[in-house]
């Protein structure tokens, strides 16, 4: 019987990436319109679904910026708080500089104050977590950060069957993306 759950659990992460990804691929066409400075030519990403329920997600993204009048300093990812109790372990990997980010704890609200470069942090907004990222300041270029955390206790795990919720984008998104793959 753990093996048929298991087969289970894994065709219904199959199923949600797939929906996903067709949600993604006809979603994001929109973002090009409004003229973004900003796109992402290539997302991976990579989840694993571990014994206990959780899913460890590494993603890496190549972000294209151009000149928007100001330099870019963070990067960011948003999650709605339902389906899982949090996000933890984060850890990013800037390839440019090749420095791994010290985790701020205690972060506060990331959009006021100043923030130490090579830094990255996780924020429980209550309706929303928030991981994220701050870089030197650049005025454009093409940057790769690699990225890992840990969504705990979003898989359910039944006797007969297994469930598993989880949208790798988001539905406020804000990124072109040009190049998309997951992997679970």
């Amino acid at each position: 019987k753990k093996k048929a759950g298991r087969g289970l659990l894994i065709f219904a992460g199959v199923l949600a990436v797939l929906l996903v990804f067709t949600f993604v691929s006809g979603y994001f066409n929109i973002f090009y319109a409004w003229g973004s400075k900003q796109k992402l030519e290539d997302v991976s990403i990579d989840a694993q679904l571990l014994e206990n329920g959780d899913l460890r997600i590494t993603e890496t993204w190549v972000l294209n910026m151009q000149n928007r009048g100001r330099p870019y300093t963070n990067g960011y990812k948003s999650f709605s708080s339902g389906g899982y109790n949090g996000i933890e372990d984060l850890s990013v990997y800037d390839h440019d500089s090749k420095v791994e980010y010290t985790l701020l704890t205690d972060m506060g609200n990331p959009e006021v104050g100043n923030y130490p470069s090579n830094s990255c942090y996780i924020v429980d907004k209550g309706y929303e977590f928030e991981l994220g990222w701050f870089f030197a300041p650049i005025d454009k270029g093409v940057r790769t950060f690699t990225f890992s955390y840990t969504m705990t206790n979003i898989a359910s795990v039944y006797s007969d069957t297994g469930e598993l919720y989880v949208g790798f984008i988001g539905r406020y998104f804000a990124f072109p993306i040009e190049n998309l793959s997951i992997t679970l």
